[in-house]
C-alpha cells in the first residue's frame, strides 16, 4: 500500500518520497470516502495519513503545510465523533491533533494560541481518561498534555499557572508509578514531573520546595542509573537534576554543596563522553559542567582553581567550535567563556 511505502521511505530518511506516498494514499481513497462518511475506520485511516503528512512537513520547516494537515486530521476525526461520540480511537486522535496544533502555535511564538489549543486537548484527554480509568496509556496522555500547558504558560511568564499544570501532571504520574513500581518508564516520567515542578518553584522563589522536588527526582534517577549504569539516557538524566540542584544551591550561597554537585555532574558527563566521543551534545554538556565547577570555585574564593577549570572548559569549547564551524552556539560559548575568564580570573590564556 501507499501507506506502507510511505513508512518505508520515511524510515530510510526519504522525506520527499514518503510525503508523496502519504499524499497519494488518501487521494486514492477519497473517491470511496466521499460516499462513505459513516465508515469510521476509513476516516480514521485518512486522519492517520494526514498526521504523517503533517509530521513530514513540520520536519521540513513547512509549518503552514503542517498546520493544514493537522487541521484536516482534526476535521476527519470530528466527523467520526459526530456520528460516534463514544469512539475511543477517534477521541484519542482528536487529542493528538489538538496537541500537534498547539505545538505548532508554540513554535511560532503564539503562546496564547498554544495554551488555548492545549487546554482544548486537555479537556478531551481528561474526558477520555475518565472513561478508561484503568487504561494507563490514556492516563499518561493527560500528563503529556498537562506538561505542554505548563511549558506554554511558563513561556508566557505565568509561573503560577505553569506550576498548577505541572503539579496536576505530577499527580497522575505519581498514581501510575505507584500502580506499577516495576515500570521503569513510569518511574522516569515521575522524575521528570518532579523536575518540572522544582523548576517552577525555583522561579517563584520557593527554595525549600524546589530543593525538595529536585531531591525527589534525584532519588528516583539515582535508583534508575544504579539499575543500569550502561543506560546513557538515565545517566544523563541524573546529571541534569544534580546540575539543577547545584545551580539552586549556588544561587543561595551554599557554595560547598554546589561545588560537590557540579563535580559529580562533570564526572557523570565525562563518563558519557568517554563512551561516545563523537556525540556533540555530550561533549558540550561536559564543558558546561566544567565551567560551572569553575564558577563555584570562584564563588568560594579559589581563584587559582577557578582559572584552571575555566581554562579547561574554554579549551574544550574551542576544540568543539573548530570541529563544528556550522554550530554558532559553540562560538557563542567560546566568547562567553573568554569573557568569564577575563572578568573572574584576569583574562583568558
Amino acid at each position: 500500500s501507499q501507506q506502507a511505502i510511505g513508512e518505508a521511505r520515511a524510515a530510510q530518511g526519504d522525506r520527499d518520497g514518503a510525503l508523496a506516498a502519504y499524499r497519494e494514499a488518501p487521494a486514492l481513497r477519497d473517491a470511496l470516502a466521499a460516499d462513505a462518511d459513516g465508515d469510521a475506520a476509513l476516516q480514521l485511516e485518512r486522519a492517520g495519513s494526514q498526521a504523517r503528512i503533517g509530521e513530514l512537513l513540520e520536519g521540513r520547516g513547512d509549518l503552514d503545510g503542517a498546520r493544514a494537515a493537522y487541521l484536516a486530521m482534526q476535521a476527519l476525526v470530528d466527523g467520526v465523533l459526530s456520528h460516534a461520540p463514544e469512539d475511543a480511537s477517534a477521541a484519542t486522535m482528536k487529542v493528538q491533533a489538538l496537541a500537534r496544533l498547539g505545538d505548532l502555535a508554540a513554535r511560532r511564538g503564539d503562546a496564547r494560541g498554544a495554551i488555548a489549543t492545549y487546554e482544548a486537548a486537555l479537556t478531551a484527554a481528561e474526558a477520555l481518561a475518565a472513561r478508561f480509568p484503568d487504561d494507563a496509556s490514556r492516563q499518561r496522555l493527560v500528563t503529556l498534555i498537562q506538561d505542554r500547558v505548563g511549558e506554554a504558560r511558563a513561556a508566557q511568564g505565568d509561573h503560577a499557572g505553569a506550576l498548577t499544570a505541572y503539579r496536576a501532571s505530577l499527580a497522575v504520574a505519581q498514581r501510575l508509578a505507584e500502580r506499577d513500581p516495576s515500570n521503569l518508564g513510569w518511574q522516569r516520567d515521575l522524575s521528570i514531573g518532579h523536575v518540572a515542578v522544582a523548576d517552577e518553584l525555583r522561579e517563584v522563589g520557593d527554595v525549600a520546595g524546589a530543593t525538595a522536588s529536585y531531591e525527589a527526582a534525584r532519588a528516583i534517577r539515582e535508583r534508575l542509573a544504579a539499575l543500569d549504569p550502561s543506560n546513557a539516557e538515565w545517566t544523563s538524566d541524573l546529571s541534569i537534576v544534580i546540575e539543577r540542584l547545584a545551580d539552586l544551591q549556588l544561587e543561595h550561597g551554599d557554595t560547598a554543596a554546589a561545588l560537590a554537585g557540579f563535580r559529580r555532574c562533570l564526572a557523570l558527563r565525562d563518563g558519557l563522553v568517554a563512551r561516545d566521543p563523537d556525540d556533540l551534545a555530550r561533549a558540550e554538556n561536559a564543558f558546561i559542567a566544567r565551567y560551572k565547577v569553575g564558577t563555584a570555585l570562584h564563588a568560594r574564593g579559589d581563584v587559582a582553581g577557578a582559572t584552571r577549570e575555566l581554562r579547561a572548559a574554554l579549551a574544550a569549547a574551542q576544540t568543539l567550535a573548530a570541529a563544528h564551524p556550522d554550530e554558532p552556539s559553540l562560538a557563542e560559548d567560546v566568547a562567553e567563556l573568554r569573557d568569564v575568564l577575563t572578568t573572574c580570573c584576569g583574562g583568558p590564556p
